[in-house]
């Protein structure tokens, strides 16, 4: 029997205190490469300290200016990056995140998911 599985993708990040972050995330055809056409929408990625907070710690800035070609880039500033390590050097020792779309007039559909660690910078 065959299986359905629409559960996001595991993509974990290990992150560098003030550094800056894109992630470029590239939506193709499996069967023919090409770019795929369905990348347009609302895009939202978030990073909460727990899956389940309702705060959100630091939201990404999505660029889906070619989103007809398929690409979709999600960028965390120095400063975000230096709020997850702040998050996560007392009792939390991961947030999580995730990417998430949601075509005009459907339903939201998360790409990827995953848990969130940062290391201290030493040059500041």
């Amino acid at each position: 029997m065959a299986d359905i599985d629409v559960t996001p993708a595991q993509l974990d990040l290990t992150l560098y205190a003030g550094d800056g972050l894109k992630l470029r995330f590239v939506f193709t055809l499996s069967a023919t490469g090409d770019p795929w056409e369905g990348a347009d929408g609302d895009w939202e990625a978030q990073v909460r300290t727990a899956e389940a907070d309702p705060d959100i710690l630091v939201s990404f800035v999505i660029d889906d200016s070619d989103a007809d070609d398929g690409i979709i880039i999600a960028s965390l500033t120095g400063d975000d990056t230096r709020s997850i390590l702040a998050a996560i050097t007392g009792p939390v020792k991961n947030c999580y995140w995730d990417l998430q779309q949601t075509p005009t007039g459907e339903e939201p559909r998360t790409w990827y998911k995953g848990k969130v660690k940062s290391g201290q910078d030493v040059t500041r």
